[in-house]
């Protein structure tokens, strides 16, 4: 069975490298963008299974991502990584996210999340 291809889309550096090791350790295939605009240029690029997405990110966040991609009819499952949390209910099932975690996030959740999101 081929990898889970994986977009990682973190600002820091560091939770970037740390996230990336840690997922391949995990049998995922990941590809990282570095910021929101970032982001959307991968995705045109290539096809994924799953996006892990920060939403607190400079230039472009999270949420404005995923209300663009929504709008391109981008039916990516995604898993919202936020320090603040900042989107409510009403609006992470409109954007049809998948899990939302609260950094800092250990792997193991973030793992089970990952495969909470992706389609049966």
């Amino acid at each position: 069975m081929p990898a889970l291809r994986l977009l990682l889309v973190e600002d820091d550096p560091t939770i970037r490298e740390l996230m990336t090791e840690a997922l391949e350790h995990h049998g995922f295939a990941v590809t990282t963008a570095v910021d929101g605009r970032a982001a959307l240029d991968v995705l045109q690029l290539g096809a994924y299974d799953v996006m892990v997405l920060d939403d607190e990110m400079p230039h472009l966040s999270g949420h404005a991502v995923l209300v663009r991609l929504r709008a391109e009819g981008c039916r990516l499952p995604v898993v919202l990584v936020s320090g603040s949390l900042q989107l409510d209910e009403d609006e992470c099932s409109r954007l049809d996210v998948g899990p939302v975690l609260r950094k800092p996030v250990p792997v193991d959740k973030l793992v089970h999340a990952i495969r909470d999101a992706l389609p049966s």
